[in-house]
């Protein structure tokens, strides 16, 4: 679908302007009420329908800017998805269409189309290029979000790639691996499953959830983190890869978690600065750093090392809090799209930006399982400092008991992560836009070599 709709045409009948786009059959499962509100309000925009309809439409039909243009080819339709602003799924949440599960979803998505669903459970965690709304009001505000955002080619390849695994042939490949008695040989993917970690204790391990979900690997992978903290991210890892190289600044915390190194052999801890210049070992095939960013005092520096420490093909994953001045508890922020592309230099193949939203489900769960941990983030000196390294927090002061409960701590923890999976992915992703960078959000940075 990608490859089909690239250049091509605008089809004849399609209006001029912005176009709100829905293909499929126009049946009593489509909230026909949503679609005559989302017209009257964006009356420069056109709502175009493309399908046959096997119910009375004329509630669509009589308002100026909704298009119903009948069934098309299937050949054909590529070229009208191509000039999509934003693609839809405007259905009516019912016990059938929880049921469904739409293919022009993942069409649209493989075209790199934007697409804004009603609260389908189909539609949660299909990726970074969907967006689900709760009510008619906040389908309304996608959309608009949508219409306002132009969409660069890498913006759309990073709401594409992650449908090539959706291919027709890739599920055939997978029947028939069942069939033989094994699965064949896939790309590395993300949506890896939840364990229960008898150590390290975490103070809070929703970064693993993100980890899990939107980090792909094999299992003969090399992976580094850096910033281990507590060193929950980096056990998870270890258990999944072949070898894990985990790098921290401070002495102290690598001292601290020496004794996972024990436990676990294919995981290495290693004090250094991830600074430009400093070299840790061979390259690796992914690096991973969480809530590290936003501690660094030189960011390009931080960049330079990761970009040293990437084999050919590899690919980083950096997540991190860009906050506003006066909500800063780091020492670094970018004030805008075009100054985080300075940092990052010319150094990687291809850079991509998001924005990481907490789902309203685990954003849930976290208040309920972690408001009473709030202070274990206070510096373990003055309270007038925020820490800005592991070493400085009260968990770490009090890492000895936290490492003789984490049996018990830690079933806590994967508690919420399970609980967090059962409505698909945690965190959703979406192309950062400038104004982003006007408030307090979380940013994911992913890099290829």
């Amino acid at each position: 679908m990608q490859d089909a709709s690239e250049g091509k045409r605008r089809p004849a009948d399609l209006p001029d302007g912005k176009i709100v786009g829905f293909i499929g059959l126009l049946s009593e499962w489509v909230d026909q009420d949503l679609l005559v509100r989302l017209a009257r309000a964006f009356r420069t925009a056109h709502i175009v329908l493309i399908g046959k309809a096997d119910v009375d439409i004329q509630a669509l039909t009589s308002v100026a800017n909704i298009h119903c243009l009948g069934p098309r080819p299937f050949a054909e339709l590529p070229g009208y998805i191509a000039h999509f602003d934003v693609g839809i799924i405007p259905f009516v949440v019912s016990d059938l269409t929880k049921a469904v599960n739409p293919i022009k979803l993942r069409e649209m998505l493989a075209a790199g189309c934007p697409v804004v669903s009603t609260a389908l459970p189909e539609a949660e965690g299909v990726g970074s290029g969907v967006t689900v709304a709760r009510n008619h009001d906040g389908f309304i505000v996608a959309v608009n979000r949508a219409l306002a955002n132009t969409l660069s080619g890498g913006e759309k390849r990073a709401i594409s790639d992650p449908m090539q695994d959706e291919d027709w042939s890739v599920k055939a490949d997978e029947i028939v691996g069942i069939a033989q008695g094994t699965m064949l040989k896939r790309r590395p993917k993300a949506g890896h499953p939840v364990r229960y970690l008898l150590c390290p204790p975490t103070s809070l391990p929703i970064r693993d959830m993100f980890v899990l979900d939107h980090v792909p690997w094999n299992a003969d992978w090399r992976l580094m983190e850096i910033g281990i903290g507590p060193g929950g991210t980096c056990a998870r890892l270890a258990r999944e890869c072949a070898e894990v190289v985990g790098v921290d600044i401070s002495e102290a915390v690598v001292r601290q978690l020496s004794y996972l190194t024990k436990r676990l052999p294919n995981l290495k801890l290693i004090c250094a600065e991830a600074t430009a210049g400093v070299e840790v070992g061979p390259k690796v095939d992914a690096v991973v750093s969480c809530d590290t960013l936003e501690h660094v005092e030189d960011p390009d520096g931080f960049f330079a090392f990761i970009a040293a420490h990437m084999a050919t093909g590899s690919q980083g994953h950096v997540l991190f809090r860009n906050e506003m001045a006066d909500e800063m508890h780091g020492v670094t922020r970018f004030a805008s799209h075009d100054e985080l592309c300075s940092v990052l230099g010319q150094r990687f193949a291809s850079v991509e930006v998001f924005r990481a939203r907490l789902r309203p489900w685990p954003e849930a769960l976290v208040r309920v399982f972690y408001g009473w941990m709030e202070a274990l983030k206070k510096p373990a000196g003055t309270a007038e400092r925020k820490p800005q390294r592991f070493d400085e927090t009260q968990f770490f002061r009090r890492m000895p008991l936290w490492i003789r409960l984490s049996p018990a701590i830690n079933i806590y923890w994967y508690i919420l992560l399970v609980l967090c999976r059962l409505r698909g992915q945690t965190y959703a992703l979406t192309p950062v836009t400038e104004s982003d960078f006007r408030e307090s959000c979380s940013l994911y940075i992913r890099l290829r070599k």
